[in-house]
């Protein structure tokens, strides 16, 4: 029930009703794109400016969104995404002048609600330093593929679609480096990643 700074600029934040009442009453131009938002709990938000020789301009508030949600799914189970990027030209302008369609998609917030807890937000802030820096130095590239399905799922229907793009994001995870050998090295990695579970040689 209150913000978190989530990156130096970008705020997690509350979405309340009378935030929907003022969104939804100044952006009709993306009535198809937000019904999602309507179940919402939370927005990021934050100030961007257009002039892109600015530190701060609309793709690093794009690339900080990236980050927070691919670690808000990362860190735990529930509906967590963004249909859209609402802006406006500033503060004291009231209406929204524009929207930008995210990737950051998910069926509905009303299935599996996402709570995070005050005790977790040392942990999310961790995962996004973690995730910023293997963006940075090009660790992630050869995750692409996985974080891709991983993150596809969340936005799909059926449920055996998202069966299919997590065992895909698993496989390609656990295989990022490897070329040969494929099924014992996924047995292999698998088994490591499970032992907390069950045992080595029943995995």
């Amino acid at each position: 029930e209150a913000s978190l700074k989530v990156t130096p600029w970008l705020e997690l934040a509350p979405f309340t009703p009378a935030d929907k009442n003022l969104l939804f009453s100044r952006t009709g131009a993306f009535g198809g794109h937000r019904e999602p938002d309507f179940f919402a709990n939370f927005k990021l938000t934050g100030q961007f400016s257009n002039n892109t020789t600015k530190p701060v301009h609309f793709g690093t508030i794009a690339h900080e969104t990236w980050l927070v949600l691919m670690a808000m799914r990362l860190l735990k189970a529930g509906d967590v995404g963004a249909r859209m990027i609402y802006y406006r030209s500033s503060l004291e302008h009231e209406e929204f002048t524009g929207g930008s369609g995210h990737h950051f998609q998910v069926r509905e917030f009303t299935q599996n609600a996402y709570k995070l807890t005050k005790e977790e937000g040392p942990s999310l802030l961790s995962l996004v330093a973690l995730l910023r820096a293997g963006r940075t130095n090009g660790v992630l590239r050869s995750l692409d593929v996985g974080l891709s399905r991983f993150n596809q799922s969340y936005s799909r229907q059926s449920g055996e679609d998202r069966i299919i793009d997590l065992t895909i994001a698993l496989e390609s995870s656990l295989l990022a480096d490897i070329r040969e050998e494929l099924k014992y090295r996924l047995a292999l990695r698998g088994a490591s990643l499970l032992r907390a579970e069950r045992e080595p040689q029943e995995a």
